[in-house]
């Protein structure tokens, strides 16, 4: 048994020091008072115990899976729980489909939720096993541009969200960068853990939320991104704005042509197909003559309404034109109100700088003025102490002529 002074109790040891200074961890000796000295019995740790047993004889193979169950009981948990298992952040990747993807700190897949139907359809026939975000984005990429007739131009939108404040820049940045590459315009920021809560309890895609924050903000010059009025990452800069709010303005306005378009397809075929109510044609009885004339009124009857029904759709395809006419006018006179915004914004600013111009040059005029003044004060101090200087002299040699 060795001798030392008790240090520290601990709920499951007791520190002791010895005399040479040195602190050891002993079975818990609760009942005895921190400074008292006494013996004490060094604890054991799991490997150590492990060895006794093998070196006193009492290790069989009969007993090794007793010993594995205990070290499974006692081994932290986080020794068999691998960091790639936590998810790290999540994507609102936006291209139509937009897609929500979970990863992990390496990067990895580890879930991905279709936010449209679009979406859905694209999951059916991509594995996202084994797969990266970049992996996995570049695949839904090639997928809805090859069906597109390679849309180069069209923009590409993510949102990321971290589940920890432990994080860096280097996912936007390499996002940004691997499809910058590529040629494609693509916008990547962070958004706050609210704006994701709110994303999912919507369920829509944290872009459209962007998209949405950033047309408010025109009324109140602040971008807002939750009820609490927490504003936009600042990773946002104005092109990256500008991106979201006109990839959401053009998905709406194609949408909206897309129905319409599908509105006059479908008043072709009605046009195309025979009249729901067709002439009825009785069978030949022998009198041929009574039933030609029984069709030709018959026939006559109908065309005043079938003139009628195409009178209606020509109205009724003149509207919807005027109607796409009017959108598209629309989407024009929003364009040219963020041009003429942008360039009061910019004449504002071309303003105060030539404000803050004049005032550096009217304090400028001001110093070299009052410098100016200082100097000819100066001067004429200068010349009245000559002055005086010369009357005493004057002075001096009238009072020696005088002598």
């Amino acid at each position: 048994m060795k001798k030392g002074i008790i240090v520290e109790h601990q709920s499951r040891y007791t520190i002791v020091m010895d005399k040479h200074g040195v602190f050891h961890k002993t079975i818990p000796m609760k009942n005895k008072d921190i400074g008292m000295e006494t013996f004490y019995q060094p604890k054991k740790n799991v490997w150590q115990s492990i060895g006794t047993f093998i070196n006193e004889g009492l290790f069989t193979w009969k007993t090794i899976p007793m010993v594995l169950v205990c070290l499974l009981m006692v081994s932290p948990l986080y020794l068999w729980v691998s960091d790639n298992n936590e998810a790290y952040a999540v994507v609102s990747f936006d291209i139509n489909p937009s897609l929500n993807i979970t990863i992990n700190k390496e990067y990895e897949v580890m879930e991905v939720e279709a936010i449209n139907n679009d979406a859905a359809r694209l999951l059916e026939h991509i594995d996202i096993t084994d797969q990266t975000l970049a992996t996995l984005t570049n695949k839904i990429v090639e997928n809805v541009v090859g069906t597109k007739d390679k849309e180069v131009h069209r923009p590409i939108l993510m949102a990321v969200s971290y589940f920890t404040d432990q994080h860096d820049k280097r996912l936007q940045e390499e996002m940004n960068d691997f499809y910058q590459e590529m040629g494609y315009h693509i916008a990547v920021y962070e958004v706050s853990d609210e704006f994701r809560s709110r994303a999912e309890s919507e369920h829509v895609s944290m872009n459209e939320l962007t998209a949405q924050a950033i047309e408010e903000s025109d009324d109140n010059g602040v971008a807002q991104v939750s009820a609490d009025s927490q504003p936009i990452s600042s990773s946002l800069n104005n092109e990256d704005e500008e991106i979201i709010v006109n990839y959401y303005r053009n998905k709406e306005d194609n949408h909206q042509e897309q129905e319409i378009d599908s509105d006059q397809d479908n008043d072709v075929s009605q046009q195309d197909t025979p009249n729901s109510h067709p002439i009825v044609k009785h069978p030949v009885d022998g009198n041929s003559k009574k039933n030609q004339s029984v069709e030709k009124s018959a026939k006559q009857e109908q065309q005043p309404k079938e003139k009628k029904q195409t009178e209606d759709k020509r109205d009724q395809k003149e509207a919807k034109q005027s109607q796409k006419e009017q959108k598209k006018e629309n989407k024009q006179e929003r364009k040219e109100e963020k041009k003429e915004k942008k360039e009061k914004k910019q004449e504002k600013k071309e303003q105060r700088k030539e404000a803050k111009q004049i005032e550096k040059e009217q304090k400028k005029a001001i110093k070299q003025a009052e410098k100016e003044e200082r100097k000819q004060n100066q001067a004429e101090k200068k010349k009245e102490k000559q002055q005086e200087k010369n009357e005493k002299k004057e002075q001096q040699k009238k009072k020696k002529e005088a002598k």
